[in-house]
């Protein structure tokens, strides 16, 4: 199976925690999946993090998402993608990302070295 084939099976999973470890440059979520009444649990490590960046596109917070609740609607490996954003300080920046993970109607943009799902490593 290949990494985009993996990431496929984690769709409509519960995001049950979410990490950032800044001094490792590491993303950490637990996922449960439930297919055929079979509840799967999964830990994603993004590893060698160099950006990430948050999109919010519903009127609320994020941070007012319910994390015992949280859905992965998607997540999807995309190398060598591009996005121009307006910085708080109204610069203009490109950034660059290679996996999105979306979560209910929000995204995470991650530039990220080494995915892994348990203990399988995928090199970005």
């Amino acid at each position: 199976m290949n990494l985009q084939e993996k990431l496929n099976y984690l769709y409509g999973g519960i995001v049950t925690s979410f990490h950032y470890d800044i001094g490792s440059h590491c993303i950490t979520l637990s996922v449960e999946v439930n297919h055929d009444a079979k509840i799967t649990k999964f830990e994603i490590v993004l590893d060698e993090v160099s950006l990430f960046f948050f999109e919010d596109s519903r009127a609320d917070s994020f941070l007012d998402f319910n994390w015992d609740s949280i859905e992965l609607t998607s997540v999807n490996y995309l190398p060598h993608q591009t996005m121009k954003i307006l910085t708080s300080i109204n610069i203009n920046e490109t950034i660059d990302y290679n996996i999105v993970i979306e979560l209910w109607s929000s995204n995470l943009f991650v530039k990220a070295n080494k995915l892994y799902i348990d203990q399988d490593l995928f090199i970005l």
